[in-house]
């Protein structure tokens, strides 16, 4: 039987037909839901529920038309139906499980800086402060956990197949032949993954790519770490790394690092001070002479203390020596102020005991001495 064809004037005429069906359906969601009271129709509702939407379907105008269509209008119905059904169906399987990209691990987890784990790459966090990436750079990023465990197992016709994450992997050849490797590669045990650290600490890229979120594509490893280390994101990235990890890279480096060189060195001090307050203040002793100049022979139980060690401790020689007798206004911690100022501290801790034991005991007893 010969086919028939429409005529042009027929097919513009169901197009529009067609849009105009289109244009009554958008915004009419709800008026395809079902009510509660379908619902409680069905006692058995199946295992894997989803929600099926009814189109309505078009008033055929004579049967030979229908015989007639062409296979994509009798299936526009269809093909709404579908894409509303899937995409309900997608929605809740997001709710549910969340989709994983093969080969990614997706982490974002929010951290606080004080509980974060630094050693573990997976448990870093998003969004990282500037704080944050210098500790992580003095701390240096190494791999967590065993290499072995790094595997996946597939399975191919009825056999099971296993892929590793090679040794060899953290090494490249380069195009005069020399064997490199790759520092900025490591990997967690946590996650199964591998990153990029550097990438994932100074990337500003608003698309996240596979070294940054985790990799466990094994069957692709090779190729994946070549593309990365050659993307432009890579090579900005390790720009910034090699100048943040050069002192000539940071402007205040040279006054962090005098800073905390002076902490350190006051702190050492501050330990040999408050050993003599409480060496004189468990026995009993006075702490004050007639002066506080150090050499004198009516300095006081303090600084004879101190001079005495100092014969035995070369730090707290240079101490004595550089700031033994430098007058008023200078700071070197061997005055009574500071004497009196830790006698305080300790009295105050030392009650505060006290009371803590009294108001925690049922019974307690006083001893009055009436001499």
């Amino acid at each position: 039987m010969k086919r028939s064809y429409e005529s042009g004037s027929a097919k513009r005429k169901k197009q529009k037909e067609r849009i105009v069906e289109q244009e009554a359906l958008r915004n009419s969601m709800a008026s395809f839901l079902s009510n509660s009271s379908a619902m409680t129709r069905n006692l058995d509702p199946p295992s894997s529920t989803s929600i099926c939407i009814p189109v309505p379907q078009r008033q055929r105008q004579s049967t030979s038309e229908c015989g007639n269509r062409n296979t994509k209008d009798e299936d526009d119905d269809d093909i709404i139906a579908n894409t509303l059904h899937q995409e309900t169906s997608n929605s809740r399987h997001h709710e549910d499980t969340g989709d994983t990209d093969t080969g990614i691990i997706v982490n974002d987890l929010k951290l606080d800086d004080t509980s974060l784990q630094l050693g573990d790459i997976a448990k870093w966090p998003t969004d990282i402060s500037e704080k944050l990436i210098g500790e992580i750079l003095d701390s240096v990023p190494k791999n967590f956990g065993k290499i072995e465990n790094l595997k996946s197992s597939y399975v191919d016709k009825e056999k099971v197949y296993t892929r590793t994450f090679q040794e060899s992997n953290f090494y490249t050849i380069k195009s005069n032949g020399i064997k490199e490797k790759r520092e900025w590669l490591i990997f967690s045990d946590t996650s199964k993954s591998v990153y990029c650290f550097v990438c994932k600490l100074f990337s500003r890229s608003r698309v996240s790519s596979k070294m940054i979120v985790g990799c466990n594509d094994w069957k692709n490893i090779c190729r994946i770490l070549t593309d990365h280390e050659r993307s432009q994101e890579h090579v900005k990235s390790m720009c910034c790394y090699n100048k943040r990890r050069l002192s000539s890279g940071r402007i205040d480096a040279e006054l962090c690092k005098q800073l905390k060189s002076e902490e350190n060195y006051w702190r050492e001090v501050l330990k040999r001070v408050v050993a003599t307050v409480k060496l004189l203040g468990s026995l009993g002793l006075a702490f004050r002479g007639t002066n506080d100049t150090v050499g004198s022979q009516n300095k006081g139980n303090f600084l004879t203390c101190l001079e005495y060690l100092s014969q035995f401790d070369n730090f707290l020689k240079s101490h004595l020596e550089k700031y033994g007798n430098c007058g008023k206004g200078s700071v070197n911690y061997l005055s009574h102020s500071i004497c009196d100022e830790f006698i305080n501290l300790m009295a105050k801790k030392t009650l505060d005991v006290i009371l803590d034991d009294i108001r925690n005991a049922m019974y307690f007893s006083l001893s009055v001495d009436s001499t």
